[in-house]
């Protein structure tokens, strides 16, 4: 149903297809309530959906997808989105619980719907209001939510809570090593990517109110029919599928990247999620094989996006912390960057950062300009330093390590010009040619110069380091994260079963026949048999084509 109506849609916004899928998925599941949950082995799991569009401003359209969504959801539950949909993220832990207090019944929250076009204000809130993450992460659960003054003694039971947020990729990765991505408050968000997926006439009004209210009737009924489900369950043969083939690809989706991964850790908890509300919104209380497909598909679209808006995140077990803190520096061109901003980035201590900076002859320290209080120390990116300096260090940097490509003598010489290995993925969205610059322009600026080390440095960088990958220039490009998902899961032992089987009926394809005057029965059969070996793995491209 989500698709059918996202499809009736497209043609009448500029919006994402997947912004205004998301958004739909959010405000069902917010109508919904926390009636039917999904049982699991680790118990009952409630339908909230926290999806957040990220893109970038006014190409985006983020508020596009997010409108025609909303118009949609407001001529369904009209009545709810009147009464238990809030525009904005309370900017404390005390707004946000007074928010659910203010709907709940006898300490039973009601199902609330937060619409926060502005996440990057959220993300200033929720830093300076730690109970502003609790409270989040208590919601997304479903626990009890408890807040104690002096005066009142607030406590919800079973909160209910589905939000839909925009922000933009920079901002979205300025939460990068803050300790609320770790710990478990972002973790909880779905981002996707979202970009403008065509361009509609300004002047050429279009009436999409019978195709509105054709939709709204639609997901109307089956919603009704949804909030008054109870448990939503999983057959033992669908469940057998999903050990064997969805769990390993959803796992391996992040297979490598430790950082990635704790952006992404929930997403099983969301599959499992999504293949719920694709099963409600087919009026059936058992999620079938295709509901955990649909669920992967765009929850591996959410973790390609989050690859794509972090690329730190990827490249984070490569490259060494001065470099990145340089390159963080460098970015702030001449105003430089504060100390705190610093501290707060990278998670890391004055004291590293000063030994850090101690050893960078391409940063400079100064003093901010004094506004009554104590001034704030500053860093600065003044250039790489001065040729004779730099005639007398030995071998290369870690810049031209670290790119992609590095040129040989022969090379020609534009082919100098090379991208640094931390640029941006290919957007997953399919993107237009003449669209292309407009995107290049949220590319991060690499620094012109590079951070020299002395030969025990190198030493401790090679220790620690991953050998860099230099591929030809006509090699083709990486593999994406599905393909690696992909490959990691035909590694395991189910792949391997099943690479097995494969391989045992290609080789008996090819053996000839034998005649059976000149050749046993008994050879033959053992020729059937494959043994799994390197050399047998040596065929995993040519199967998995």
């Amino acid at each position: 149903m989500f698709g059918s109506i996202t499809s009736a849609l497209d043609p009448y916004t500029e919006g994402d297809r997947t912004g205004v899928l998301v958004s739909l998925m959010a405000g069902f599941s917010a109508y919904i309530g926390n009636g039917p949950a999904v049982e699991t082995g680790k118990g009952a799991s409630p339908l909230m959906f926290w999806p957040v569009l990220c893109g970038p401003s006014g190409l985006g359209r983020k508020g596009t997808a997010t409108g025609i969504a909303s118009r949609v959801l407001e001529a369904a539950f009209r009545t709810f989105s009147e009464d238990n949909t809030v525009h904005g993220l309370p900017a404390t832990g005390l707004g946000f619980i007074g928010e659910l207090d203010e709907r709940s019944a006898n300490g039973t929250a009601q199902p609330v719907l937060f619409l926060e076009e502005e996440m990057d204000t959220f993300i200033t809130n929720a830093r300076r209001d730690t109970k502003v993450g609790v409270y989040l992460r208590k919601a997304w659960d479903g626990q009890t939510i408890s807040h104690k003054t002096k005066h009142d003694d607030v406590k919800i039971r079973r909160p209910h809570v589905a939000i839909i947020g925009h922000v933009q990729p920079k901002n979205w990765a300025a939460i990068s090593g803050s300790r609320d991505a770790t710990g478990g408050t972002y973790n909880r968000f779905f981002p996707v990517w979202v970009y403008q997926s065509k361009t509609l006439p300004v002047f050429e009004a279009t009436d999409t109110a019978q195709v509105i209210r054709a939709c709204a009737r639609a997901l109307r009924e089956v919603a009704d029919w949804a909030r008054d489900a109870d448990t939503v369950t999983v057959p033992r043969h669908v469940a057998q599928v999903f050990e064997t083939t969805h769990r390993p690809i959803c796992e391996a989706l992040t297979n490598g990247s430790e950082e990635l991964s704790q952006y992404t850790e929930r997403a099983m908890a969301y599959m499992v999620r999504l293949a719920a509300l694709y099963a409600l919104a087919d009026q059936r209380e058992e999620i079938s094989v295709a509901d955990f497909d649909a669920a992967l598909a765009l929850v591996t679209y959410s973790v390609e996006s989050v690859a794509y808006i972090l690329p730190e995140a990827e490249m984070a077990q490569e490259l060494p912390l001065a470099l990145r803190v340089e390159r963080f520096i460098a970015e702030a061109g001449e105003t430089g960057v504060a100390s705190t901003v610093i501290y707060r980035k990278f998670g890391i201590r004055k004291a590293e950062l000063e030994t850090l900076i101690a050893d960078m002859d391409t940063i400079e320290s100064f003093k901010a300009a004094s506004t009554g209080g104590r001034p704030a120390q500053m860093y600065r990116y003044v250039g790489a330093p001065a040729a004779d300096d730099a005639d007398d260090i030995e071998g290369d940097t870690i810049w031209e390590v670290f790119r992609e490509d590095v040129p040989t003598e022969d090379a020609p010489e534009e082919s100098a010009e090379v991208a640094p290995v931390f640029a941006l993925a290919p957007a997953p969205a399919v993107v237009a040619s003449d669209e292309t610059e407009v995107l290049s322009g949220m590319k991060d600026a690499a620094p012109a110069a590079s951070y020299y080390l002395t030969e025990d440095e190198w030493d401790e960088v090679d220790a620690s380091t991953p050998e860099p990958v230099v591929p030809a220039i006509e090699e083709p490009a990486a593999e994406t994260v599905t393909e690696s998902a992909v490959r990691a899961f035909l590694t395991t032992p189910a792949g391997t079963e099943m690479l097995q089987e494969i391989l045992s009926a290609m080789m008996a394809a090819q053996a000839p026949t034998p005649a059976p005057a000149k050749r046993p029965a008994r050879a033959s059969r053992s020729r059937s048999k494959v043994k799994l070996d390197a050399a047998s793995l040596a065929t995993v491209d040519e199967v998995a084509a």
